[in-house]
């Protein structure tokens, strides 16, 4: 709330602890209104906090004019003001004698103090300072992983330069639980945390899991697309098995809104999974997996070293027996549990049986587990090829830039980069 009624030409809000700030221009002036929320016990105090203010609306007014032409060198057209204040630190040369200051007001909210400054007492020279070194997009991503709010990973989501790196690194955050959405979901994604999508497809999750699934269904809706797709993941893993297709389509819905090469190439696998797991007549966590491609929590599945059985679908992997090696692949996850060897060979068996779209499901777990796990990301590539996926180009491009992809992956992009 301004303190006069003058004709604003640009303004930013900044806080800072127990301070807001609005930071504008008026005609003539650069103006800085404070209010400060904290208990102030004495004259004193209240005469030292005035000069703190005093600086910090200076520092403000520099930043105002150096961020408004960063902003316009780089195409910004959100407000990044409060994280440019914030993560940046430039020295001033200004008339600082010459701003002005008013009393202390006492409102409802707090005490409010205004200063102001002609602009002709206040000059820098935009063009000195190192606007190369600044990169809006790394300030977020450190701003999202010190603050860890909802707020900072939809500001970091929206942003132009919003990568699939970002993407996975936000649903890791969330579907973790290092970082919350609601208090219904932090429940869900804390309890049995290994082994929530047997458990959901061997029995009914009991009354308080249900109650606490339908508030995170309801809060999902009026959430944006990432927390939708977040929530839904999650809902879909929970949930009994005659209401996981309802999620999972949900799921798809909010990736229709999709920021991302992940997201686009998720709806594209969803849009041809193989079949409801509402229609199976005998589910198993194996089935469950493949009927439901991207949206599975990777922390809410059993992690296992066992290898018995395994062992024995790589023999038939190797002798290129390949239907004998799917069943003891499915053995295998059903028995021992989940390990990226097994889901990279279930998904490169069935892409040597020419059905990547059903390679897809385990492909992506996989890398969901460990990103940099040995082949999964030259079957990724593969596959999405072999399913004539358009963008395929591009999230080649993403793995080879965020992955640390093993020798076979790199030559099976480098072959198919050749076919184009």
């Amino acid at each position: 709330m301004l303190c006069c009624p003058v004709m604003v030409i640009g303004q930013y809000h900044y806080q800072k602890f127990n301070t807001e700030f609005n930071v504008f221009e008026s005609h003539g002036y650069y103006e800085v209104e404070a209010l400060h929320t904290g208990n102030i016990s004495s004259s004193r105090m209240l005469n030292a906090l005035k000069k703190r203010l005093r600086m910090q609306a200076l520092d403000l007014i520099g930043t105002y004019q150096v961020y408004l032409h960063f902003a316009q060198e780089n195409g910004l057209n959100g407000d990044y003001f409060q994280l440019f204040a914030s993560y940046t630190s430039f020295q001033f040369d200004a008339s600082a004698e010459r701003l002005i200051a008013s009393e202390f007001k006492t409102t409802d909210q707090g005490r409010t103090v205004h200063f102001k400054i002609k602009k002709e007492d206040f000059q820098l020279r935009i063009t000195e300072y190192p606007y190369q070194t600044i990169d809006i997009h790394e300030l977020m991503v450190r701003d999202f992983n010190k603050k860890s709010t909802r707020e900072k990973a939809i500001q970091l989501y929206d942003y132009k330069d919003f990568t699939s790196d970002d993407y996975l690194m936000l649903v890791h955050h969330y579907l973790s639980g290092r970082s919350m959405v609601s208090t219904a979901f932090q429940a869900l994604v804390k309890q049995q945390t290994d082994s929530r999508l047997e458990l959901s497809v061997l029995q009914t999750p009991d009354s308080l899991s249900l109650l606490y699934m339908d508030t995170v269904s309801a809060e999902a809706k009026i959430l944006s697309p990432l927390f939708r797709q977040i929530m839904y993941t999650e809902l879909v893993t929970s949930a009994p098995l005659q209401e996981k297709d309802l999620y999972y389509r949900e799921f798809l819905g909010a990736l229709g809104k999709s920021h991302s090469t992940w997201e686009r190439m998720l709806l594209f696998c969803g849009e041809r999974r193989p079949y409801d797991v509402s229609s199976l007549d005998d589910p198993t966590l194996y089935s469950v997996i493949l009927g439901l491609p991207g949206a599975i929590n990777p922390y809410a599945v059993r992690y296992s070293l066992e290898r018995e059985i395994y062992n024995k679908a790589e023999e038939q992997f190797g002798r290129e027996k390949l239907e004998k090696a799917l069943d003891f692949l499915q053995q295998s996850i059903n028995y021992e549990g989940i390990h990226t060897r097994t889901l990279n060979l279930t998904g490169a068996t069935y892409r040597l049986l020419g059905q990547p779209e059903k390679a897809m499901p385990f492909l992506i777990l996989a890398y969901m587990i460990d990103p940099s796990a040995l082949f999964v990301a030259g079957n990724l590539g593969l596959c999405l090829d072999s399913m004539k996926y358009l963008d395929n180009e591009a999230f080649i491009n993403f793995l080879e830039a965020h992955t640390q992809v093993d020798p076979w992956s790199k030559a099976q992009f480098d072959s198919l980069k050749k076919k184009k």
